[in-house]
């Protein structure tokens, strides 16, 4: 989810004509679309749903969904730009409770 509501905003702000600042909008959901993908090859890598994983990515389907209905350029990127957010919660909270899992593997 946190790859797909920015790249949903990239789409209405290249349908709303925004231009070349949308390409941080696209870099905002592809790069963690990169880090999802890539922790399918890293055999270190490990992550489990929780209850609030589920409810934070429900929340974020709902405001994907209401960005459906709409079909409204700024509706759909203030609706992706909600969605993004309660997709990065879990993330947040994981890194906050549990930093050790957040390493950075180029330095090491």
């Amino acid at each position: 989810m946190w790859s797909i509501a920015p790249l949903i905003a990239f789409a209405a702000e290249v349908k709303e004509g925004v231009g070349i600042q949308s390409i941080m909008t696209f870099s905002i959901g592809f790069f963690p679309l990169i880090i999802f993908i890539a922790t399918f090859v890293n055999k270190k890598a490990e992550w489990k749903l929780t209850p609030f994983d589920l409810a934070c990515g429900i929340l974020s389907f709902v405001g994907l969904f209401l960005w459906y209905i709409t079909k409204v350029g700024n509706i759909a990127i203030f609706f992706s730009v909600l969605a993004d957010g309660l997709a990065a919660i879990p993330t947040i909270v994981k890194s906050y409770h549990f930093p050790e899992t957040e390493t950075d593997y180029l330095l090491h």
